[in-house]
C-alpha cells in the first residue's frame, strides 16, 4: 500500500511538474513573439494598466535614405552619378583645413574669452563652437553635393548620346573644372562658429548676472 501511495505522490507530482514547464513554454513563446512582433502589444497594454501618458515612447522606424539624392535616374545616368560622385570627392575640398582651424581658434579664442566677461562654468562653450563649426560645415558640404551631383549628371547627359565609361569621366571633369560649380565659401565656417559661441556665452552672462540682482 505504500508503494502505491508513493506511486500516485510521485504521478501528482509528474503532472505538476508538466503543467509548470507547459506554462512557462508558453511564457517563453509570446516573449519570443512579442520581441518579433518589434513589442507592438506595449501600447495597449501598458496604456491599460497604467495609462497612456506613463507608457514608453516607441520611435517609428527611420525613413530609408532616397538614392541618388532624390533623384530618380535611367540606369546610364545612375553610373554618371558614381562617376559624379568620385569626381565629387576628388575636385570639391573636403573641409579638413577648416576643421582643424576651427579646433585650434575656438580653444585659442573663445576659451579665454570666455572667462574673461565670467561666463556661466556649467556650459562649454569651446564645444559649442566646435559643435556650430563642424555642424555648418557638414551642411555645406550636403548642399554642395546636392548641386554638384545633380548639376554633374546633367551635364553628361548633354554633352554625350553615346554614353561610355570615357564619355562619363571626361564630362564630370569638365563640369568640375569648368567653372560652373563654384561651391559654398568654407572661409565663413570658423568665424562664423566663433561669433555665435561668444553670442551664447554673453547671453548666458547677461542672464546670469540679471538673475542674481532680481
Amino acid at each position: 500500500m505504500a508503494v502505491g501511495k508513493m506511486t500516485k505522490e510521485n504521478q501528482s507530482a509528474q503532472f505538476m511538474k508538466e503543467i509548470c514547464l507547459a506554462i512557462e513554454g508558453v511564457i517563453i513563446a509570446a516573449i519570443l513573439i512579442a520581441l518579433l512582433c518589434g513589442w507592438e502589444w506595449r501600447k495597449p497594454v501598458c496604456a491599460t494598466l497604467v495609462g497612456e501618458q506613463h507608457c514608453p515612447v516607441i520611435a517609428p522606424a527611420p525613413a530609408p535614405k532616397p538614392a541618388y539624392r532624390g533623384h530618380v535616374y535611367t540606369p546610364a545616368q545612375q553610373a554618371m552619378f558614381g562617376v559624379c560622385d568620385i569626381a565629387f570627392t576628388h575636385y570639391v575640398k573636403s573641409g579638413a583645413h577648416q576643421l582643424e582651424d576651427l579646433h585650434n581658434r575656438c580653444k585659442a579664442e573663445v576659451l579665454p574669452q570666455v572667462k574673461a566677461m565670467g561666463a556661466p562654468s556649467y556650459k562649454d562653450y569651446v564645444k559649442l563652437c566646435v559643435i556650430k563649426g563642424t555642424r555648418a560645415l557638414a551642411e555645406q558640404k550636403e548642399e554642395d553635393g546636392d548641386q554638384f551631383h545633380s548639376e554633374c549628371v546633367d551635364h553628361i547627359t548633354s554633352i554625350t548620346q553615346n554614353i561610355t565609361l570615357l564619355h562619363m569621366q571626361t564630362g564630370a571633369d569638365e563640369y568640375a573644372t569648368g567653372g560652373k560649380f563654384q561651391g559654398m565659401d568654407r572661409e565663413i565656417i570658423v568665424p562664423n562658429a566663433l561669433k555665435e559661441a561668444l553670442a551664447e556665452a554673453k547671453a548666458d552672462t547677461e542672464a546670469a548676472k540679471a538673475a542674481k540682482t532680481a
